[in-house]
C-alpha cells in the first residue's frame, strides 16, 4: 500500500506542477536508490521502479514582505520533505518540512505570524494534509506563506505579532500575492481516471475536498 500511496502521490505532484501554480511552486525529487543524486522535476518520470520519497519543493512569489512596507521581488526559498513509510501511512505522524540551509536569512525572513528565522510553523496543515496528499500540503505551506486569509489564522500573533497587527491593519488581511490554490487536484485526479478506463477502479485516499479548505491552526505541536 506504501508504493501505491507514493505512486498516486507523485501523479498528483505532477497535475500540481502542470496547474495555475506551476510559476510558485516547483517540485524536484531524487530517485529512491540515491544513487542519482540529482534533484529532477517531477514533471520527468522516475527512471527506477520505485517511486521517490524524497521531494525538494522550492516557493518562488512575486511579491514576499519581510517588514512593515518592506518586500522583496521575486522571493524564493526551498524546503525538503522525506515521505518515510511510517509518515505516509500513519495518521498521525505529520509532513515535515526542513528549510534549505536550517535557517531563514534575515533579508529574506517572511513578515509572516508563523515564521522565524529557524523555523516555518505549520500547525495543523500536515494533518489536513494528510488525507488528500503531498499535493495539498504544499499548497497549504504555499498558501501561509503567501498570508492568505482562507488558511492563515487571524487570530494569533504566534512568533511575530507585529506582522499580525501589521497584516491586519495596513493590508486588511490580503495576500501578499493574488494566486488560485488548486486544492480540488485529488477530485480532478478521480475524474481523470474514470474518464480513461471506467474498469480502472479509483485509488482514494480520503474524501473529495471540501469546497471550504479547512483553516489551519497554529501554536501547538502536532
Amino acid at each position: 500500500m506504501y508504493e501505491i500511496r507514493l505512486k498516486r502521490g507523485f501523479e498528483l505532484l505532477q497535475m500540481l506542477q502542470n496547474s495555475e501554480v506551476r510559476d510558485y511552486i516547483k517540485i524536484y525529487y531524487r530517485e529512491r536508490s540515491g544513487r542519482d543524486a540529482r534533484w529532477k522535476p517531477v514533471t520527468t518520470n522516475p527512471s527506477e521502479k520505485l517511486y521517490p520519497n524524497r521531494f525538494k519543493v522550492t516557493y518562488r512569489f512575486p511579491k514576499m514582505y519581510v517588514g512593515p512596507g518592506r518586500y522583496v521581488s521575486n522571493w524564493e526559498k526551498s524546503f525538503y520533505c522525506t515521505v518515510d513509510e511510517q509518515t505516509l501511512m500513519s495518521p498521525y505522524r505529520p509532513f515535515i518540512l526542513e528549510i534549505d540551509g536550517g535557517r531563514f536569512r534575515e533579508d529574506e525572513l517572511p513578515f509572516c505570524p508563523h515564521a522565524c528565522v529557524t523555523n516555518l510553523c505549520t500547525g495543523s496543515a500536515s494533518s489536513v494534509a494528510k488525507s488528500f496528499g503531498l499535493y495539498y500540503f504544499f499548497c497549504l505551506v504555499g498558501a501561509i506563506l503567501n498570508m492568505d486569509k482562507c488558511i492563515v489564522d487571524t487570530s494569533s500573533g504566534h512568533y511575530n505579532p507585529q506582522a499580525l497587527q501589521w497584516w491586519r491593519e495596513e493590508r486588511s488581511f490580503r495576500p501578499n500575492n493574488n494566486i488560485k490554490w488548486p486544492f480540488d487536484l485529488n477530485e480532478r485526479l478521480s475524474r481523470q481516471h474514470h474518464s480513461k478506463d471506467s474498469a480502472t477502479p479509483v485509488i482514494r485516499f480520503g474524501k473529495i475536498i471540501p469546497a471550504q479548505t479547512p483553516k489551519i491552526v497554529f501554536g501547538k505541536k502536532f
